[in-house]
């Protein structure tokens, strides 16, 4: 189910040709060359505004900084052709360092219009602090690191960059001992928005849990693959993911548990559930498996439905005409990731 990606030349912003993305069952983008050749010649390097509490540490990464081996090591320039692209227009990237022994209360505010974003955060010993991005982007790398004890929540609230857009989300973490992660992802589909998520649980007591919600209308696409790699024992993964779609509007979700030999006692769970409202709206969730380790508990599960006519007539019976019937329902089965939203600020 993974998506094809045509090879990219960077060398003088060249294009060799546009990638396809295949998925079977019906899902699949063809872009236009034209379309393609567009978006790469509109692609910059995008500065966002960055405000903190004055502990948290800002800085640009420049080729001397003591920053410069973390950058690029958890998401590879020549992964596959989007990384490739993004590095070639990057001319910015920000780290972001919370310092060891400090709790931020306030969450940290990341905002900027489309562009290309680099972050490089790092989680230093005992620290705690939440993120909440509100950019729109074209490509988007965050490279986490998070060191023993540390908590970090990272939201992305997503933004719509309208009906006709493309939008690629790489965000990789690395977390060692009793560190934990909390991603909260609200995706709005454009012509493709693809979120690519994964957490390497390195060290012992590691905990990852990711919350996912894609809203779809009109011929929307929205790719989206979420990993959790084991790699000590008694870590633990949870994934919750809920979309609503409309019209024409198309979606895949992937969740990936991977528990390696080594990491026993370990859990991993995951729940993705889709709303069509319309009948040529389609949604696949692909949930994955991969167990090296029979001292483990993992499950998985997955629902896609439709409004159920006995909760609408039950609002309808109540004076609630039928869009604001509709509306309630939708936002009640989008509440389980909403909820999880730090600031309470719903998307509209």
């Amino acid at each position: 189910m993974e998506s094809t990606l045509t090879a990219i030349n960077t060398e003088n912003n060249d294009l060799a040709a546009a990638p396809q993305f295949r998925y079977g069952s019906g899902l699949s983008v063809h872009l236009a060359e034209e379309d393609w050749q567009a978006f790469v010649h509109s692609l910059h390097s995008s500065v966002p505004e960055i405000h903190a509490d004055p502990r948290v540490k800002i800085v640009p990464l420049t080729s001397t900084s003591q920053y410069q081996n973390y950058f690029s090591s958890l998401v590879p320039k020549n992964e596959n052709a989007i990384t490739a692209l993004h590095y070639a227009h990057l001319r910015h990237a920000s780290v972001i360092v919370i310092p060891a022994n400090t709790i931020i209360e306030q969450p940290l505010l990341i905002s900027g219009n489309d562009g290309v974003e680099h972050f490089l955060i790092i989680a230093e010993e005992n620290s705690r602090a939440t993120i909440v991005q509100e950019s729109k982007v074209q490509t988007h790398i965050t490279e986490i690191f998070l060191h023993p004890d540390s908590n970090l929540t990272f939201c992305s609230t997503g933004k719509s960059s309208g009906t006709s857009s493309l939008s690629f989300v790489h965000r990789r973490a690395k977390l060692e001992q009793n560190s934990s992660i909390t991603w909260i992802d609200v995706v709005h589909a454009g012509t493709l928005s693809q979120l690519q998520l994964r957490s390497y649980l390195t060290g012992i007591g590691a905990e990852a849990k990711t919350y996912t919600a894609f809203v779809g209308q009109a011929q929307n696409q929205c790719d989206m693959n979420i990993e959790a790699v084991h790699q000590a024992r008694h870590t633990k993964s949870i994934m919750v993911a809920r979309g609503v779609l409309d019209d024409q509007a198309k979606a895949i979700f992937r969740g990936t548990i991977n528990i390696e030999k080594q990491a026993e006692q370990s859990s991993g769970h995951q729940r993705a559930d889709a709303l069509l409202l319309a009948e040529n709206a389609r949604c696949d969730a692909v949930p994955i498996l991969d167990v090296e380790n029979d001292q483990v508990s993992c499950s998985h599960g997955t629902s896609i439905s439709q409004i159920d006519k006995e909760q609408l007539f039950y609002l309808l019976s109540r004076g609630l005409d039928e869009e604001n019937a509709k509306r309630t329902i939708i936002d009640g089965f989008l509440e389980k990731v909403y909820s999880q939203i730090p600031t309470r600020t719903l998307p509209t």
